[in-house]
């Protein structure tokens, strides 16, 4: 009898539910569908570079960039990014910045062996101890730069934020160079590096860059929005520090919010500079290529771990949903507005997701259980219009997602893309709840919010520079170079 009354009330909550999340999930999609008729229309997509506009790129004057890395415990990644990064990148007026903290003694040592050994790399020890946010990290070093440059000699042009797992494309430095000449802010994609097929959680990341990257951010580019920064692969020209600097109190990034790189691209519209997204390929002429496009794109690891990557989602979902609202409000014209919209509909577009994923599989085990259980629905045909209609969107979405990663990635990490979406899914519906909870206990307590660092891992051959997919197309692009003059 319990059994029974047990299964009379959730079938009851089943077909209760399935209205409002249906009506959301068919919003939410419309949404995801504006984006794919924008790009068709007007055929954005990711811009070839052709052989004549590398060799143009390549002859610009170098400025003077500045790398600003903010390292807490990172004594097992910082030398092999350092080292590596230093044998790979196709430039020479650059600097490597390294941020470190007084309590951090792995770190520090490692980062000043870095400073003994190479002439392009400088150490900013923080004059507070760790870990405080990366905002103030990069404050500090931002301050130490400028207080530092006369007595350095050197007076830089632009700078570049990076984290000590990132691998820097060969060329990335070329293109920033070529793109702050018009541009204060210029933003290269990020995507993940390859992973084992069984590692799916750190899949996911493959999947969410690859469309990102690859469809929204070139749409708000080519409106002439402001690009919110991935955190890496950031370029900012000296004009925008000084601008901030100004406006700010005499400092660059908000340090009081947990995804600072954010609101630093964001604010650029309101001291009216000009964002780039700098989404730009060339053809791999490599065999191990397989024909895949090489793009000029910051690459690193992502969170293999269920729990760790709910840990930086939570953070990311709090940080550029929740605190960007409170922090940056809705200002700009009815674009801008429309895409803070999409960047803070996260936390209810994600459980909206993630409840209608526990919908679907209890309805399957409802219907295992009783042939006639889906027969609830049929008795209303606006439900199962809607139904209908979220299962065409749902089957978009996971072909939008598969066609970026095949575009980047080959057919065969491709394929496990749409296994990937419900974990994608779930993993975004927990991070959303932890967020919401976080930021309200937050706002009830009065207290700040305290930053969480990810753990970071680096290829283990990357410090000997042997990135074979880099230094081939470097090469190869060099000597077309060459045997032009």
């Amino acid at each position: 009898m319990l059994v029974n009354s047990l299964t009379v009330f959730l079938d009851s909550l089943v077909y209760a539910a399935v209205y409002p999340l249906s009506i959301l999930f068919f919003i939410f999609g419309v949404d995801d569908l504006l984006i794919s008729f924008f790009l068709w229309w007007n055929d954005l997509k990711p811009a070839r570079l052709s052989r004549e506009e590398f060799l143009y790129i390549n002859e610009q004057n170098e400025k003077r960039i500045g790398i600003l890395v903010a390292a807490w415990h990172e004594a097992g990644v910082l030398s092999k990014m350092v080292r590596g990064n230093l044998s790979l990148i196709h430039y020479e007026n650059y600097d490597f910045y390294l941020g470190v903290y007084p309590n951090d003694p792995q770190t520090l040592q490692e980062a000043l062996q870095l400073q003994a050994e190479f002439s392009h790399v400088y150490v900013v020890i923080n004059p507070r101890p760790g870990p405080t946010t990366k905002g103030q990290m990069l404050n500090e070093l931002v301050k130490s730069i400028l207080e530092n440059e006369s007595s350095l000699g050197k007076k830089y042009d632009g700078f570049l934020i990076h984290d000590s797992e990132d691998l820097i494309h060969t060329h990335s430095l070329k293109i920033m160079n070529w793109l702050l000449n018009d541009y204060d802010f210029v933003q290269v994609p990020v995507f993940s590096l390859p992973v084992k097929y069984r590692n799916l959680v750190a899949g996911t990341y493959i999947d969410e860059f690859a469309e990102t990257h690859t469809r929204d951010l070139l749409v708000r580019s080519f409106l002439e929005l402001p690009i919110p920064s991935a955190g890496v692969g950031t370029a900012f020209s000296r004009r925008l520090i000084q601008s901030y600097l100004s406006d700010q109190g005499g400092c660059l990034l908000n340090s009081n919010t947990v995804t600072e790189d954010y609101e630093l691209g964001l604010s650029a519209g309101k001291h009216g500079l000009k964002s780039k997204f700098a989404c730009y390929y060339m053809k791999n002429t490599s065999q191990s290529s397989h024909g895949k496009p090489e793009f000029i794109a910051t690459r690193e690891y992502f969170p293999k771990y269920w729990n760790r990557s709910v840990r930086q989602k939570t953070r990311w979902v709090l940080g550029v949903a929740l605190q960007g609202w409170e922090n940056l409000g809705w200002s700009g014209g009815l674009s801008n507005r429309y895409f803070l919209y999409r960047d803070r509909k996260g936390p209810l577009c994600n459980l909206v997701g993630g409840l209608g994923l526990g919908l679907f599989l209890i309805s399957l085990i409802r219907a295992s259980q009783s042939p006639i259980f889906f027969s609830g629905f049929s008795r209303s045909g606006i439900i199962i219009s809607l139904l209908g209609a979220n299962f065409a969107i749902m089957i978009h979405r996971i072909y939008v997602r598969f066609r970026s990663v095949h575009f980047i990635y080959g057919i065969r990490i491709a394929l496990l893309s749409p296994l990937r979406f419900p974990i994608s899914s779930a993993i975004n519906a927990m991070a959303s709840a932890n967020a919401v909870f976080q930021y309200l206990m937050g706002r009830t307590l009065k207290r700040t919010i305290q930053w969480v660092k990810t753990e970071h891992e680096i290829p283990d051959d990357f410090s000997l520079g042997i990135r074979s997919e880099f230094k081939q197309e470097s090469k190869v692009q060099i000597n077309n170079k060459s045997n032009t003059k």
